[in-house]
Order: structure tokens, then C-alpha cells, then sequence
């Protein structure tokens, strides 16, 4: 490869590196080169710790364990190890939990530096006994825990649509994946571009849905929409005795169908948009608690009378929302305005009949206030730690981490956070638009022009505890996605421990310089490297004699 794209390089026309040499230098040179800064890191500065197993049936389950830091002046996402359990008890938290501790044992990182144990919401995760949760706070009892938001947002949809299933019949995620399921697996099926042409609509292909992702759900309903009139006359035009498309067909002949699909079109954005943002790199902790408001709020002011909401205050989990006399009536309950013009104009045609409207709001209706239940039980809307964040006041949970304890250094940090409050902003850089960023440069400026003394010694050593918090568990689930894209049905003997674990510690990693990778040259990664080649040719060598 090197020889195709240097073709004028005598260096690149003799450089060779097979299996084997190529597999010692990842495993014997770049991986321990990259892995030692983040180790030296983790022994003297707090970081947030991730982990998330995988669903494979394999004989072995991995267990990645990422780390969350705030090294010079940016948030890092780092590879730690691959979290290995193997046997009948591989799932249990006592054995997954007995792996991440060996991994820091290993490593002589102490607990007290974890500040958070970013998991999924599972109960072999975060139930309050024999959980990684109750485990993890036996070693550190102030460690902090929430739990994934990305996948209480889409267990609360995905409940909240179920309601409105029970109410309507219209399962929606059952109707996407028969779309999808229908034309998928047939060349003929997708071949019908005949109806696209009839309905005067350009050819689009069904956007698949997997029902373990909402994201994806939005995506296919709007397809769905698109393509809407030719997909209906398809369906009443053909014939079949397959149950799917009996129920497609069905479910197509229903004028209200196309009502219910618009009703979710208009829905979807209150989910998804919460649901990406959460999903976004640059640390967001700081935004999350007003987030959650801001969600619970839109949705309560879709169904819930403006005085009903203003009664409960500023805290918004008093709203009396499932009182019928604090809802809005089914003429101003918020549905969309084009769901409620294809309502009106299917009542006024005489397609769509009085019982189909009724159900429909009380669908509307059901999955409002589902949505609202779950919401107020799984959300942490009343967690200290992120109703704190934006003002940075919660350093006591953390004492062994910032020792603020004395008096002289609250006031030092009381100082530095009224400095902070009324500092100007027309002077500061354009380009700082993260808070990582911000707060890697506010913790360079210096008290004057006089002393070489920092401004924000304590407060910056606080922001960037607060910024090393995950909002979400999307970062480890990242990490399966470098998996599959590196053990795949072509590479599948990499070895999950060795070269596979060498692969997403290097893929992870920050490279010295903030430039390209082209850039990196590291010359005690190569000196390694020629070390490990001897040390596997002397072995080899002797095993042959």
C-alpha cells in the first residue's frame, strides 16, 4: 500500500510489516506509549468512569472501560481496557464489577479519584443492591452516580407510544418495522417505482427501524409520510395472504392512519432533540438540569391548561397533570397544526368517523400523560449535583478531591467565583464556544500584568471537576461501534484482549500535538517497537531450536 502511494519513495518500496510485526508494534510499543499519559492522569486528578457491556452471545463478554478527563484545556474520552468476563456468571455485577477494580488496581489509580460511574439504567448497574452502583460506592461513598438520560428519554417515549397504542390499536413501531420488513427483503417489492411515478412522487427506499433506537423511529415515520400516497396505493392495489400484509393493508385503508403518523411527526422533535443534544461530545453537565425542565415543560403545555402549570410553581413535578379538569379539551389540545387540518378535512369528507376521533384524543391524551408519569419518576430532576452545576456550589461532595475545607480557602474560592460573576466578556477570544474550552483558558489568565500567579486557581480546579461529569453513557456505547468496525465477519480473530484492545486504546487516543495525525512522530514508540521485534525474533529463534 505504502509503495502505491509513494510510488517515488525508495523507502516506502522496501518498507514491509506483516501480521506479526505489525501486531507486536500495537500491542508491545503504541498502546503502553499512549496508555501511560492517561494512567499518570488518573493517579493525580479526579475523572469520570464509563462502562457498558456487550449484548453478543459469545462465550466471552466485553466490558469496555472508558474514562472521562480534563487534561491542558480540553475534555478527553479515553480507552482504558476492554473489561473482559468470561462463564455463567460473566453478567453478574459482582463479576463485571471485580473486573473494572482490577483495572484500576492494575493501574494504581485510587477510587477516591472517580468522582463519577457513568452506566446504563439497568438493575445489574444501578439497583441499590448488588449492583456496580452499590459496589462502586462501598469504595467511594461520594462517588456520583445518574444513570444514562439518553435511554430514560427513549424508554419514556417508547412507553408513552405504547399507551397510545392501548388507546388507538395503532402500534407505531410495530408498523414501521412491517414497512421496512416488507420491502427489505424483496428486490420485486422494491422494483415497484410504477406507483411512485402514478402518485407523481420521486423513488425514495424505506428507512429501516430498529426498535432499540428512537432516533430511528422519527426518521422512518417521516419517510413513511413522504412516500405516503404511493405506499397506500401499492398496498390497495396488490394482493397477498401474508399476515404483514394483511395488517399493512389494513392499516393503510384506515384514513386515521395518516392522522396518527402526523400526530408522532409532530411529537418526535420534543424527544429527539433532547435525545441528541444529550448525545453531543463537548461536556454539557452544566445545561442538563434546565434541559430536563425545559422538556417537562413543553410537554405539560401541550395537554395542561397554562393556569394549571402556573399554580404548581417553579417546581414543576407539583402540576396536578392528570386531573381532566386541569387538561385542555380535544379542540385545543396540542397535536400540530397539519395532524389537525387532516383531522378536520377526514371529518369534514365523512372518511374518518366520530368513535376514530375519540379514540385518537384519547391517545393523545394517554400518551401525554404517560409520558409526564414516567418523566417525573426516572429523571433525576431534583439531583443535587446538576441543579447545582451551572453555579458550580457542591465542592463538599468531593473534599478528598478539593480540599476547600478551611476557611482561608473558602474565601479564596468565594473571591475567585465574585471575580468570575463580573468578569467582561467583550475581551475574551470569539472561538471559545465549548466550556472546556473556556475554562482551559480562564485557568491560564493571570491575577495582573505584575505576578505570574493564576487568577482562578481553585475555581478552575472545581469547572473542570464539573466538566469531567458525563451527560449521558453515549460514550462508552461509542466504543462498541469501533468494535464492529474492527472485528468484523473478515477480521474476526482478533484477539479481544490483545490486538483488538491495542486498537481502540491507539483509535481513542489524543495524539501530542493538537494538529493532524500525520503529525505525530513519537520516537520512543519506534525505540520500543525495535525492542519488541528482538525480544519476539530471540524467542522465536529459540522455540525453532
Amino acid at each position: 500500500l505504502f509503495a502505491d502511494i509513494f510510488p517515488d519513495s525508495e523507502i516506502a518500496k522496501n518498507y514491509s510489516a506483516a501480521k506479526t510485526k505489525t501486531t507486536c508494534k500495537l500491542n508491545g510499543a503504541l498502546k503502553p506509549y499512549f496508555l501511560e499519559e492517561t494512567v499518570k492522569h488518573l493517579q493525580k486528578e479526579p475523572f469520570s468512569l464509563s462502562t457498558d457491556g456487550s449484548n453478543n452471545t459469545g462465550i466471552q463478554k466485553m466490558n469496555p472501560i472508558t474514562v472521562k478527563l480534563f487534561d491542558v484545556n480540553h475534555i478527553y474520552h479515553q480507552f482504558l481496557d476492554i473489561g473482559i468476563t468470561v462463564g455463567r456468571h460473566s453478567a453478574t455485577a459482582e463479576v463485571i464489577f471485580e473486573g473494572t477494580d482490577h483495572c484500576l488496581q492494575q493501574y494504581n489509580v485510587p477510587w477516591y479519584n472517580c468522582v463519577n460511574f457513568s452506566l446504563d439504567n439497568t438493575s445489574v448497574n444501578t439497583g441499590k443492591h448488588n449492583s456496580l452502583m452499590s459496589r462502586a460506592k462501598e469504595k467511594t461513598k461520594d462517588i456520583y452516580i445518574c444513570g444514562c438520560l439518553c435511554h430514560i428519554i427513549h424508554i419514556t417515549a417508547s412507553k408513552a407510544s405504547a399507551e397510545f397504542a392501548q388507546e388507538t390499536g395503532f402500534d407505531l413501531d410495530d408498523y414501521c418495522i412491517d414497512v421496512s420488513y416488507w420491502f427489505t427483503k424483496s428486490t420485486k417489492r422494491k422494483a415497484g417505482l410504477e406507483y411512485c411515478q402514478f402518485c407523481d412522487q420521486d423513488y425514495k427506499t424505506a428507512i429501516d427501524h430498529v426498535s432499540t433506537r428512537w432516533l430511528s423511529l422519527e426518521m422512518a415515520t417521516n419517510r413513511i409520510l413522504q412516500l405516503y400516497r404511493s405506499l397506500k396505493s401499492h398496498f390497495l392495489s396488490e394482493t397477498g395472504s401474508q399476515a404483514r400484509f394483511k395488517h399493512l393493508r389494513k392499516a393503510f385503508l384506515s384514513p386515521i392512519t395518516e392522522v396518527y403518523l402526523m400526530f408522532f411527526q409532530h411529537v418526535f422533535p420534543l424527544f429527539t432533540n433532547l435525545n441528541k443534544l444529550l448525545q453531543r461530545e463537548e461536556p454539557l453537565i452544566y445545561l442538563v438540569f434546565q434541559e430536563m425542565q425545559k422538556f417537562l415543560k413543553k410537554i405539560l403545555g401541550k395537554f395542561v391548561t397554562a393556569e394549571a402549570i402556573v399554580q404548581g410553581g417553579s417546581d414543576l413535578s407539583k402540576v396536578d397533570y392528570k386531573n381532566l379538569d386541569k387538561q385542555l379539551n380535544d379542540a385545543h389540545i396540542f397535536i400540530g397544526s397539519i395532524t389537525r387540518a387532516a383531522l378536520t378535512k377526514g371529518m369534514k369528507d365523512g372518511d374518518i368517523d366520530e368513535v376514530s376521533v375519540n379514540k385518537f384524543f384519547d391517545g393523545v391524551h394517554a400518551f401525554y400523560v404517560k409520558t409526564c408519569a414516567y418523566v417525573m419518576e426516572n429523571l433525576p430532576l431534583d439531583d443535587e449535583v446538576l441543579h447545582n452545576a451551572p453555579c458550580i456550589d457542591y465542592t463538599q461532595r468531593f473534599d478528598k478531591v478539593l480540599p476547600y475545607s478551611s476557611p482561608e480557602e473558602e474565601e479564596k474560592l468565594s473571591d475567585e467565583f465574585l471575580d468570575y460573576q463580573t468578569m467582561r466578556v467583550d475581551g475574551q477570544k470569539e472561538e471559545f464556544y465549548r466550556m472546556d474550552i473556556i475554562w482551559g483558558y480562564l485557568t491560564t489568565m493571570k491575577e495582573s500584568a505584575l505576578t505570574s500567579l493564576p487568577r482562578f486557581t481553585h475555581l478552575g480546579k472545581v469547572a473542570k471537576l464539573i466538566l469531567s461529569l458525563p451527560h449521558s453513557n453515549t460514550d462508552a456505547e461509542q466504543v462498541f461501534c469501533l468494535v464492529r468496525q474492527n472485528k468484523t465477519a473478515f477480521r474476526d480473530s482478533l484477539s479481544l484482549e490483545g490486538t483488538l484492545s491495542s486498537l481502540l486504546t491507539v483509535k481513542m487516543a489524543r495524539p501530542e500535538s493538537e494538529g493532524s495525525y500525520y503529525r505525530f512522530e513519537p520516537p520512543d514508540v519506534i525505540t520500543a517497537s525495535k525492542k519488541v521485534m528482538w525480544e519476539y525474533n530471540e524467542k522465536h529463534q529459540e522455540v525453532r531450536k
